[in-house]
This record gives structure tokens, sequence and C-alpha cells, in this order.
């Protein structure tokens, strides 16, 4: 038996670069499809004066935190 395959596609951004600048607007989204293409879970988040990092970052962990919750290992 296989394991089905997933995809996670996330992104970050910020304008701003948010740490020296409190009118920095940061977020990020992610969604997941499975192995025929077809949209599993996505979500996204406005994170207000934070860093692109911080974005990029938020994007991957919480997508990886909602595939868990799925089962998706």
């Amino acid at each position: 038996m296989t394991t089905p395959t997933h995809y996670l596609y996330f992104d970050g951004g910020c304008r701003g670069n948010g740490r020296a600048n409190p009118n920095a607007k940061a977020g990020y989204g992610y969604v997941i499809y499975n192995d025929k293409n077809a949209r599993v879970a996505d979500g996204w988040e406005y994170l207000g004066a934070k860093t692109n990092n911080y974005a990029e970052y938020s994007g991957f962990i919480n997508g990886m935190q909602h595939a868990i919750t799925l089962g998706i290992t």
C-alpha cells in the first residue's frame, strides 16, 4: 500500500518590513493539494507589523500544522 502524496504551497510577504516600521503590513497564505491536484485545505492570516521572514516562516509553519491536523505526515 502506498502513502498518498500531498503538496504544501506557502508564501509570506511584508510591505515596509515590520520590525523598524510600525506601519508595516505582513501576512501569509498556504494551500494543500493531494496527488490528484484537488485542494484539500488552505489558510491565510494578516500579521500586522512583522518582518518578511516572519511572514514566510508563518506560512510554512501554519501550513504544516494544518497538514498534521488532517493526518498528513
